[in-house]
């Protein structure tokens, strides 16, 4: 399974961690880093965090944006660039939930095989999904504790298309496991911040965003249209229709070239219009988990690699993950139907976004929670949107209805959770503990 690794990145007293691998599939391994709740950990929830990519290592959530511990630039902790240490964050998920970070798909961060034909399969959302949830269940017969523990998913992102296709199988396989003899997960909801959904929801924003924030003149936006109209839409539909991954796959290439290439261009720092050099997460972690070092008690010190348990070489971002489901023409297709069934289910769904994010900026992600197909829906998408507060200061504006929420974080990029760490840290509580936010 893997290294006990208490004390090298959560620090407070009592707080177990443990990272290493589960094996699911023909040699896929699968690599982990669990944390436990700081407080009431024997009876808290399970969180599962998935970074995007496709390719994102979910260690980049862990370090940059809601794990126990970060880097802080301009500590003395930072000081030994041959050596810096990450520092405890006050703002770590794990404040309200047992945290389980997963590396996926295979060839993603610390999770590896040894068969290039196995690796080539996983190529798409769909069979990625299946290895999660595999995984999930070696989890839960080795972690037993957790066996019939509320599970959310919170992702980001790619998350967009990962975390509904997941919650959809989990709820899928639930249904059959009277017959399978799996372990059900009790999911307590799903949460995706910054998501990539639907391209025929999103996409034509990109334009939009830009010239409401006055990157591009009404001349160019016009034009960004009719390329979008005349060269993404048609493709996409062709997508829909066929759903074969020739046609997926030049969806994207069409809708790349028409809107998504030009447009980043004139935003500059897709993942934050402010610019990168302030609100970039520092990129820290990635060498101290390759290069850096540990002391272990009683021992010399030791590669931090050794230390947690890697047996493989650190890929923070996947070119060949991201091109291989680029190929199938994965990011071209929608989570939309599996979202629609998620929220009919009455499963609780937080879609938020960070308002300075270009890549995938609030206003495709509000037409994505409007487009959600539920019982509630013509009552949510009437709605206005009202300020979220917490402690009457306002960090941004929501709405709910029935089983969905909305929220629209202020002053926050692509990395929501790093640009607003304390706020992030309050919709995390809320929904993990009421499956809703409210404002206070």
């Amino acid at each position: 399974m893997g290294a006990i690794t208490n004390g090298l990145c959560e620090t407070t007293p009592g707080v177990k961690q443990t990272s290493g691998y589960f094996t699911v599939g023909e040699d896929v391994n699968m690599w982990f880093w669990f944390f436990g709740a700081r407080k009431n950990a024997d009876t808290a929830p399970l969180v599962i965090w998935l970074n995007g990519g496709p390719g994102a290592s979910s260690m980049m959530g862990l370090f940059q944006q809601n794990g126990p511990c970060h880097f802080v630039p301009g500590t003395s902790n930072t000081a030994d660039t041959n050596n810096p240490q990450p520092v405890l964050n006050e703002f770590s998920f794990n404040e309200e939930a047992n945290m389980l970070y997963i590396d996926q798909p295979v060839g993603t961060g610390f999770s590896f095989t040894n068969d290039p034909l196995v690796e080539e399969q996983v190529n798409s959302t769909g069979t990625a999904v299946r290895y999660l949830y595999d995984f999930l269940q070696e989890f839960y017969a080795t972690f037993e504790e957790f066996q019939g523990r509320p599970t959310g998913i919170f992702t980001a992102s790619y998350g967009g298309r990962y975390g509904p296709a997941l919650a959809r199988y989990i709820q899928n396989q639930n249904a059959m496991t009277a017959e399978t003899g799996l372990q059900q997960i009790n999911l307590l909801g799903l949460a995706i911040n910054n998501g990539l959904f639907d391209y025929a929801l999103q996409q034509r924003t990109l334009a939009d965003f830009l010239l409401y924030q006055g990157f591009i003149t009404p001349k160019i936006h016009s034009d960004t249209i009719k390329a979008y109209e005349s060269q993404c839409v048609p493709a996409l539909n062709q997508c829909r229709a066929t759903e074969t991954e020739k046609d997926c796959s030049a969806a994207d290439d069409a809708c790349y070239v028409a809107v998504e290439e030009p447009m980043a261009r004139a935003a500059g720092y897709v993942y934050d219009v402010r610019g990168r050099e302030e609100f970039a997460p520092p990129e820290t972690y990635a060498s101290w988990l390759v290069n850096g070092t540990v002391q272990v008690t009683g021992k010399e010190d030791v590669p931090v690699s050794k230390a947690i348990g890697a047996q493989t070489v650190y890929h923070a971002g996947s070119d060949d993950v991201f091109g291989r489901f680029i190929s199938t023409g994965d990011t071209a297709r929608s989570s939309m139907p599996a979202l629609s069934e998620l929220a009919k289910s009455g499963l609780p769904i937080l879609i938020w976004a960070g308002d300075k994010d270009f890549i995938c900026n609030y206003m495709g992600v509000r037409n994505v929670a409007e487009s959600v197909e539920f019982p509630g829906q013509d009552t949510f998408k009437s709605k206005f949107l009202s300020y979220w507060k917490v402690t009457d200061k306002i960090y941004g504006d929501f709405k709910t209805q029935d089983n969905l929420s909305y929220l629209q974080v202020r002053n926050a990029g692509h990395y929501l959770m790093y640009s607003q760490p304390k706020v992030a840290l309050e919709v995390f509580r809320q929904f993990v503990s009421s499956g809703t936010i409210v404002s206070t």
